[in-house]
């Protein structure tokens, strides 16, 4: 079976309102962690922040603990980007360069870092 160009097109939409919803999600984490500790933080507050019904959380994530490795690794893939598109670079210049960026991209991302670091270690396990 042949799918229409209008099922392509709403494909297409699906694909990018499934994108925008998760990074909505992300940051409505990411803004609830820098107003109170993570364990306060339910799945109502998330769905709330996000402007999301409870339901369409848990399609794109079965816990908050799930939500936290999905904003670490997004957080680690981005930051290693900068370091591995330029890894065939040989020049002193060219590495001071990545490296600036790299700081930059940190600087950048300073909220997702402090999100992050809220999570005391002694009520989350990564490894679990």
């Amino acid at each position: 079976m042949q799918k229409r160009i209008g099922d392509i097109s709403m494909e297409r939409k699906l694909k990018n309102t499934s994108a925008q919803t998760l990074q909505n999600i992300q940051n409505s984490m990411i803004q609830l962690m820098g107003e109170m500790d993570y364990d306060k933080i339910t799945i109502t507050a998330i769905s709330d922040k996000a402007n999301i019904s409870r339901t369409t959380f848990y399609l794109f994530y079965s816990s908050k603990k799930e939500l936290i490795y999905d904003i670490s690794d997004t957080f680690l893939d981005d930051y290693m980007d900068t370091f591995i598109q330029s890894m065939d670079v040989a020049s002193q210049e060219s590495v001071d360069r990545i490296f600036r960026q790299a700081f930059f991209n940190l600087k950048k991302k300073a909220n997702v870092l402090k999100a992050l670091w809220t999570i005391h270690f002694s009520d989350f396990d990564p490894y679990e």
